[in-house]
């Protein structure tokens, strides 16, 4: 019974060190690293002990006791060197030799997996959660990371398809798989079978994301033609697509007698951008509401540029800023609009006849649109920022924040920036710090809260007396 509870427990530890290689590989990183310095402190002190009892003179303790250190790490042991030391042969010293030696070969194996396992060891981990929800997402780079990040606090498996092996690096640091080979980039059956997908089996929901049109747009069939031939139902899929013409999405949506993808959402850049701007800094969280759910305040947003991004974000703003009590206002500076938006205005000719929409032909930094902000920043709940350059829209939101607290004790704003930045979402009101530090109460909390879709946003102290969430919008 005993040999039987020792096999047992010693296959269980064995997977789980096996098993635990699997998870991301920062985690992994930061275990090492633990591991590595405990082995090594406690590696010197048993070896150092022992040869400075075996050998007299100093030197050559202290050169076996490195000796022995190193040896740990490459498999190799030197217990029985020190096995004529009384102290080091009961029981628990025992015990702690060969845990020490074991962390040691745990380290090693880790820097193997990190160095030359690692696409092993995710496939490992990709084979183990082969149920359930599965995110495949074709192209797009950096913005297709960001992307994902945002998506991963619902669950499931993310898988990327693309040409760039650059990014194998940081998609292997999100716990996910890369694949590059000509079998994914053509949406093969056989590459669907590598990732759990078959008749009957897992949910797919695929992102065409690549730059190119025309690329998502073939993905896409490829992968469809692919999955009728595996017998995979079309309500187990659904399809988010960069399209120029969003009527291209229609031959993809399954049909009375064809098939195709349960869900089609075909859309152009701008138009993703603006929907995850809002799906990351929800309109209705920048407001109050009573306990009949109605709005106790009116929604007054800010829209600074009027590119193809700037008019989708003011056109989701309208359709989610809407609140039963509440009016709606916004506000869109940019220099020269009616040059560069002449096909909005002709598509939506009632927009300004039936909102409140005001338009400011200037720059972002002029006195007449800071004029406008201290005016209107008592009320003011949403900036968003659509100027098309990170830069600028890093400096346009620095220097409108900064005047915030000066001009006027703002209830409560959102920064939406619809670039690879950060976006902060900045609450105030009954109950809640305000702006201006003169009214402010003190809050259980003065950190801000950051909610990022990128690992390149830094969390840094709030002002006294302010509490907030950033988000980060993928680039259009």
């Amino acid at each position: 019974m005993i040999l039987v509870f020792v096999y047992l427990l010693a296959t269980v530890l064995f997977l789980a060190l096996l098993l635990s290689l699997g998870v991301q590989p920062k985690l992994i990183t930061r275990l090492t690293g633990v591991i590595l310095f405990v082995t090594g402190v406690l590696g010197t002190a048993l070896y150092g002990y022992a040869y400075s009892v075996l050998f007299p003179s100093v030197p050559q303790a202290v050169i076996r006791t490195l000796f022995s250190v190193f040896c740990m790490f490459l498999g190799r042991n030197e217990i029985g060197a020190i096995s004529a030391v009384p102290a080091l042969q009961t029981p628990g010293m025992q015990l702690l030799i060969y845990a020490v030696h074991l962390m040691a070969l745990y380290t090693t194996a880790s820097a193997m997996a990190a160095s030359v396992g690692a696409r092993l060891i995710r496939r490992l981990h990709l084979f183990l959660a082969r149920r359930g929800k599965l995110r495949l997402i074709f192209g797009g780079g950096d913005e297709a990371l960001a992307f994902a990040a945002g998506l991963e606090k619902t669950g499931g498996v993310n898988v990327f398809v693309g040409r760039d092996a650059a990014l194998d690096g940081k998609i292997l640091r999100m716990g996910s798989l890369l694949f590059t080979d000509s079998e994914a980039l053509g949406a093969e059956p056989a590459f669907l079978k590598r990732i759990g997908m078959g008749r009957g089996s897992r949910r797919l929901e695929l992102y065409c994301l690549d730059r190119s049109y025309e690329e998502n747009l073939r993905y896409a069939g490829a992968m469809a033609r692919n999955l009728e031939a595996l017998g995979v139902a079309s309500e187990q899929t659904a399809l988010t697509v960069l399209l120029e013409d969003e009527s291209d999405g229609a031959a993809l949506q399954a049909g009375e007698g064809r098939y195709g993808f349960g869900t089609v959402l075909a859309l152009p850049r701008s138009e993703l951008t603006a929907r995850l701007m809002l799906r990351l800094s929800p309109p209705h969280e920048t407001m109050t509401f009573d306990a009949a759910a109605r709005a106790t305040e009116d929604f007054d947003a800010l829209v600074v540029g009027f590119g193809q991004t700037g008019q989708a974000a003011l056109r989701s703003l309208v359709m989610n800023g809407q609140f039963e009590g509440s009016r709606f206002h916004a506000t869109v500076v940019a220099k020269g609009y009616r040059e560069q938006a002449g096909s909005f205005f002709y598509r939506y000719p009632g927009l300004q006849a039936h909102y409140e929409i005001d338009f400011i032909d200037d720059n972002a930094r002029s006195v007449s649109v800071y004029d406008h902000i201290r005016n209107h920043c008592a009320n003011l709940n949403f900036v968003a920022l659509c100027t098309g350059s990170e830069t600028e829209n890093r400096e346009i939101a620095a220097n409108i924040s900064a005047c915030l607290p000066i001009s006027a004790c703002a209830r409560r704003s959102c920064f939406a920036q619809t670039g690879a930045w950060s976006a902060w979402m900045r609450t105030a009101g009954p109950g809640r710090p305000c702006f201006r530090p003169s009214c402010c109460r003190a809050t259980a909390s003065t950190a801000w809260r950051w909610r990022s879709t990128t690992s390149t946003i830094w969390p840094r102290a709030a002002p006294p007396g302010r509490t907030g969430s950033a988000a980060t919008i993928s680039p259009a």
